[in-house]
């Protein structure tokens, strides 16, 4: 495997997890010379992809995270930081890496989804 066909797999990727027979024939057209099992094998070996069986079929996946996820992954260890208590979203956005840019709302909108957020009184971030 070269590194062309590993920025394919990680571009067929992109878009989710896809079953191993699909990412072996897109890898094939591009190339590749490999057995599905020895795909398969590669994908357990190399960190940033995950390969689990759900029912009949191997699945494969990027496992590095979105945009959104490493947000609220940041959004959740500075609320952390503030030792349980409640928070103002513009607190939490100074206490950001300086990558991540974003709004006091999207703050919000990513606590209200989050299993260990809540958005609570006027507009405070806590730990549930």
């Amino acid at each position: 495997m070269n590194l062309a066909l590993l920025e394919e797999a990680r571009a067929a990727l992109a878009g989710g997890p896809i079953p191993l027979a699909v990412l072996h024939e897109r890898l094939q057209a591009a190339g590749s010379a490999w057995s599905a099992s020895q795909h398969c094998l590669l994908f357990l070996a190399l960190e940033g992809f995950t390969v689990e069986q759900t029912g009949d079929q191997t699945m494969i996946s990027s496992g590095e995270q979105s945009q959104e996820e490493r947000l609220l992954a940041e959004i959740s260890k500075v609320v952390e930081s503030f030792a349980g208590k409640p928070t103002p979203p513009q607190e939490i956005r100074k206490r950001l890496p300086p990558d991540l840019v974003t709004t006091d709302e999207q703050v919000k909108a990513l606590a209200r989804k989050s299993a260990n957020l809540e958005v609570f009184g006027p507009g405070l971030i806590r730990k549930k």
